[in-house]
């Protein structure tokens, strides 16, 4: 590892999760901070909607307690730290400022300035998994490196199976080895669910009452309809501050987007987004976290796809910079051997 990598190294993972931690009183209320912070307290639990997210939590409580840190303290620095990673795998990902600025430009940012909540850790290991994809592509090297980061972030939160069809969409031309791998990766990953399930002290498993339906149930955990006025209010809440610049860049210049990692950026985007329309904010507008969800996807393919539209073109400040600079260099006489 050469002295330019160790750098970057330690900026994204000591530096920016250092900037995170002390921006968190910036950040911005959401998701059941109380719950996910005094968990950190209880008996060990698999707790299934983020197993590894509540181990990497408690594990920094279990080591900084002893210097009276609180749990909601320890909860925001492991945000932070995955605020680190998020933005390292962004950086691996493009170093187009204008890329950079579509997914900044959000609200889903705020989640890695010390949030006390599960979603960080999910939100930078799916990103993670699109770098792995990205350099797996480009170096021709085994696929399994792809599934590994695919398993192990699953476990972060189940919710990262969303971007499994992206990523498979991702390595066409399909072949019988590679979709032997896929399916021998998510049975991997779903008898580890089960073995929890069978053997783990449980809480937080997945609940069709959690999905939205047609007519208002007051009793149930979602007092919404789908699509209706309430809901239709939330969902435009939730993307208007998180993802409408990506959305509008995505809508525009989808067919910019390349085959491979990028287009399965942008199915996962798709897929995302569908998932919001039929999931129930059960917390109301709290629940904006879990929804910033899809910008992660939205934000990036949008920006990819209107830089890869028009960077090539003279205006682009790149070749217009370059152009000048051509312009001004004095012409030189042919050389006559």
């Amino acid at each position: 590892m050469n002295r330019r990598k160790i750098l970057t190294f330690l900026f994204f993972f000591v530096a920016v999760p250092w900037i995170c931690f002390h921006l968190r009183q910036f950040s911005i209320p959401g998701g059941d901070s109380v719950e996910m912070a005094s968990r950190l307290t209880h008996r060990w639990q698999f707790f299934m909607r983020a197993p590894l997210v509540v181990l990497f939590h408690k594990s920094l409580w279990t080591l900084l307690r002893p210097w009276d840190w609180t749990t909601s303290e320890c909860v925001a620095l492991s945000s932070s730290i995955a605020g680190g990673t998020y933005f390292y795998a962004l950086f691996h990902i493009s170093r187009s400022p204008l890329v950079w600025l579509v997914c900044l430009a959000s609200k889903v940012t705020f989640i890695f300035f010390g949030h006390v909540e599960n979603y960080a850790w999910p939100y930078a290991m799916a990103l993670a998994c699109f770098v792995s994809l990205k350099s797996t592509l480009e170096t021709r090297s085994s696929l399994w490196n792809v599934w590994i980061w695919a398993g192990l972030a699953t476990f972060f939160h189940p919710m990262v199976l969303m971007i499994w069809p992206g990523l498979v969409w991702g390595i066409r031309p399909w072949d019988r080895q590679r979709i032997s791998q896929v399916i021998a990766a998510l049975v991997l990953v779903g008898g580890i669910f089960d073995l929890f399930l069978v053997v783990g002290n449980v809480d937080g498993f997945f609940r069709t009452s959690w999905l939205l339906t047609p007519v208002p149930d007051p009793s149930g955990v979602c007092p919404y309809g789908l699509f209706s006025k309430d809901h239709l209010r939330l969902l435009f809440d939730f993307h208007r501050s998180t993802l409408m610049a990506g959305l509008v860049l995505l809508a525009l210049f989808w067919k910019s987007l390349e085959p491979g990692w990028q287009q399965a950026l942008g199915v996962t985007a798709g897929v995302s987004l569908l998932w919001s329309l039929v999931w129930c904010p059960t917390l109301g507008e709290w629940d904006w976290d879990l929804f910033a969800w899809p910008a992660v996807f939205v934000n990036l393919s949008g920006g990819l796809a209107f830089y890869n539209r028009f960077h090539a073109s003279s205006w682009w400040p790149d070749n217009l910079y370059n152009r000048k600079k051509r312009d001004s260099e004095p012409e030189r006489e042919p050389q006559i051997e």
